[in-house]
């Protein structure tokens, strides 16, 4: 278990960041950072038959991000970008009895992680993203963007397998 004495550390993940103008309205944008995510509740809270909490020793998931783009302002009012991004996540909570990953579990409608785990599964995200900005101007603003991606992990074994998020493509169209 992270401990308050050990919280220090995991606020302070390196994070960087870079962008350079390479012409008057091309930007080039680049970081990585690493962040951790407390486990859900329902795996902190999981009893054993005797009444004993089974995970206390879950460790937070450790996400490393790296992330690219260009970008386009031909205007104040709008911006086009296209990026690639990649996340590693380790400490991944997997289940103890299956031997899954809790990522390759979590379509069903039913209290995920309601079980002993052990934190030791492995995965990745990576993909492109085309982002369209429209700033409100003359009453009207739009936010439109398409995502091709992967999202992989891993159980017990080190063999990486689609997980249940995996859909592979997200739309979103915002205006008003």
């Amino acid at each position: 278990m992270i401990t308050p004495e050990k919280l220090y550390n995991l606020n302070s993940a390196p994070r960087i960041s870079f962008s350079y103008g390479v012409a008057k309205k091309w930007t080039l944008n680049a970081s990585s950072g690493v962040y951790y995510k407390l486990p859900v509740y329902s795996v902190l809270g999981f009893a054993d038959n005797n009444n004993v909490l089974a995970n206390k020793s879950a460790k937070y998931t450790r996400s490393t991000h790296y992330t690219s783009d260009v970008e386009f302002l031909p205007n104040d009012g709008l911006r086009f970008t296209v990026e690639g991004f990649c996340k590693q996540y380790a400490n991944v909570a997997v289940s103890a009895r299956d031997a899954i990953s809790l990522a390759n579990l979590g379509t069903d409608f039913t209290a995920l992680g309601n079980e002993a785990v052990i934190t030791n599964g492995k995965g990745k995200a990576y993909g492109i993203a085309l982002f369209v900005q429209k700033k409100l101007t003359k009453k009207f603003f739009r936010i439109l963007s398409y995502t091709y991606y992967r999202s992989l992990y891993s159980g017990t074994c080190s063999k990486l397998i689609v997980s249940s998020w995996d859909n592979r493509q997200l739309l979103s169209d915002t205006w008003g």
